[in-house]
């Protein structure tokens, strides 16, 4: 797929140091595909994480605004930063 919208903003993450613009393009390129419906969820997938009891920090997900979600849930990624081992 080409579209110069989304390549700019693709290019602006790409390239800037500064996280504002790279965040404001993140958002930009967001509104852009929810603006054009590239993807519509028709369903939900259930799916979990197993891990050795030994493994934490799977949980330390954290909102945009910076906040823990109200339950424990895995958006779909891995941070392993936030991950240790006992």
């Amino acid at each position: 797929m080409i579209d110069p919208d989304i390549d700019k903003q693709l290019a602006t993450q790409r390239a800037s140091v500064d996280p504002a613009a790279r965040k404001q393009a993140s958002q930009d390129l967001n509104k852009i595909m929810g603006s054009k419906f590239e993807n519509v969820w028709l369903e939900w997938v259930v799916w979990g994480n197993a891990t050795h009891h030994n493994v934490h920090g799977l949980d330390a997900f954290r909102l945009e605004n910076g906040k823990a979600p109200v339950a424990v849930f895995y958006p779909g990624f891995e941070n392993l930063q936030t991950a240790w081992k006992s």
